[in-house]
């Protein structure tokens, strides 16, 4: 059956290479040559030859002529490197796919594939700031659902939601994030991410937490969040132990344990780590088992 399939695929790829070329030889005008480039290229991919597809599509730009034939093949191009997880090049190919010559409704249109890429780039390259920020601008969810092959409306409000937790300041949660009409939408398709935002905005940290901790196990399905769930999950907890210290002069570990630690766990050893590490700015008294300002005259 291997050899079979393989025998197949070898003859329609002569096929298509046979009628480029033909194409070509009878100065076929540019449209007709990109429908060839386009055939080769999509059946290469289907067949697992990204980098024979990847010469395919790229042999198009020259013949892109207009606006959708830049945008078709900067599209083409993003998915093969989408599969081949090339990060950076799926940024430069959102940069080469945005050309000055697109009027406001074009932009629009292509927004939620621009916002939705350039936001799985950002995950995957460990930038969290700049990847939220993309997917809460990715916009309509109707348009939004022509993307399904790369994330559905349902990811992109857990990504979104889950790195604004992990990157941005009550303020910009709020103004981001729950004031975004348009993204709204999307968290009304997984409401346990609004309410966990709601709980960090209003100050209920251990709640926040709790909230996500029960969703783990599904985050960790995912293709793209589940090498960064660790990451994702100790910036936000590290996030609900600063804000909580934040109002108080001091703070007994033991009403932190009581937020923050597993029944019959201690916080302490957490706590140091994130004190040597810069996270929080405070010291302990060891004796006393009380966490204040570093300024106060705390024991190590």
């Amino acid at each position: 059956m291997g050899e079979k399939t393989d025998r197949a695929n070898k003859m329609e790829t002569a096929r298509l290479e046979a009628e480029l070329k033909q194409y070509k030889n009878n100065l076929v005008k540019e449209s007709i040559r990109q429908i060839g480039l386009c055939d080769l290229g999509e059946h290469l991919e289907q067949i697992g030859d990204l980098g024979a597809a990847s010469d395919a599509y790229l042999r198009m730009r020259p013949e892109a002529s207009t606006q959708a034939h830049i945008v078709g093949v900067a599209k083409h191009l993003i998915g093969i490197v989408l599969q081949r997880r090339d990060w950076p090049s799926v940024l430069a190919n959102v940069g080469k796919m945005l050309t000055g010559g697109m009027s406001d409704e074009e932009q629009k249109a292509h927004q939620p594939f621009q916002k939705l890429v350039t936001g799985i780039a950002n995950l995957h390259s460990d930038k969290f700031y700049e990847a939220a920020k993309s997917f809460l601008e990715v916009g309509d969810p109707s348009i939004c659902q022509g993307c399904n092959d790369i994330a559905s409306p349902n990811d992109v409000a857990t990504y979104g939601g889950l790195l604004a937790l992990a990157s941005m300041d009550r303020s910009e949660l709020q103004s981001r994030v729950l004031d975004n009409s348009s993204f709204r939408n999307y968290l009304e398709l997984e409401p346990h991410i609004r309410k966990a935002v709601s709980m960090f905005v209003n100050g209920r940290y251990s709640a926040c937490l709790a909230i996500l901790e029960s969703y783990r196990a599904d985050y960790l399905l995912d293709l793209h969040l589940q090498p960064h769930v660790p990451a994702i999950f100790s910036a936000i907890r590290n996030k609900c132990i600063v804000q909580y210290f934040i109002p108080f002069s001091c703070v007994t570990l033991d009403s932190m344990n009581k937020s923050f630690a597993k029944t019959g766990e201690s916080l302490e050893s957490e706590l140091i780590t994130m004190i040597r590490s810069g996270v929080l700015r405070a010291r302990i008294n060891t004796i006393d088992k009380v966490i204040g300002p570093k300024h106060h005259l705390f024991l190590k």
